[in-house]
């Protein structure tokens, strides 16, 4: 599944600032964030035959892996200064969110939290976990994709007025994603 992940993340446009960075770096750090999503995606569905797991995913992991891949796209479009905690003025909610997930404090853990901005690239790995947690929440409660961005956003099923348009260009970007 890594090479999926990889494949669709480096398959996204380029940001505009960063498209001054070298081919070989974008493709590290899409590395570092395919990995990251991958392992978010073994632990909470289970896959590669851990024994006393218990699925926090309740679909399949391809779908798992094209909502985590969806949010960090249409939250940061994969912005390099968003993965490195550097973030410019109203940018991550000016300055209150990290990661290609956009978590605010209140969401990590501390140590995650303030990891992200001493390590932001070594803490993808709590990051994504979180992401995926939100998500399976969602998943359970809601039973459509509109209604697990919605949960992702607001912890409701129901999107806000305000966000139908986003959540309809999150719902395309993740149809597209699982039928690849």
């Amino acid at each position: 599944m890594i090479k999926w992940i990889l494949a669709i993340l480096v398959s996204f446009p380029v940001h505009y600032s960063d498209v001054d960075e070298p081919a070989d770096a974008r493709q590290v750090r899409m590395g570092v964030l395919a990995k990251r999503i991958d392992q978010a995606v073994s632990r909470a569905t289970c896959r590669g035959g851990r024994e006393e797991c218990s699925p926090l995913w309740p679909g399949r992991p391809k779908e798992l892996a094209a909502y985590l891949l969806a949010v960090a796209w249409w939250e940061t479009r994969l912005a390099g200064n968003v993965m490195r905690a550097q973030c410019p003025p109203k940018m991550c909610d000016n300055g209150l969110a990290r990661s290609p997930w956009q978590f605010h404090s209140w969401t990590l853990t501390k140590e995650a939290w303030d990891g992200y901005q001493d390590a932001p690239l070594a803490s993808v790995a709590p990051a994504a976990m979180a992401a995926t947690r939100v998500l399976s929440r969602g998943a359970r409660a809601c039973h459509s994709p509109e209604g697990v961005f919605s949960y992702y956003n607001r912890q409701t099923c129901v999107p806000s007025p305000a966000f139908v348009r986003g959540a309809r260009q999150r719902v395309s970007t993740f149809r597209r994603l699982v039928s690849r």
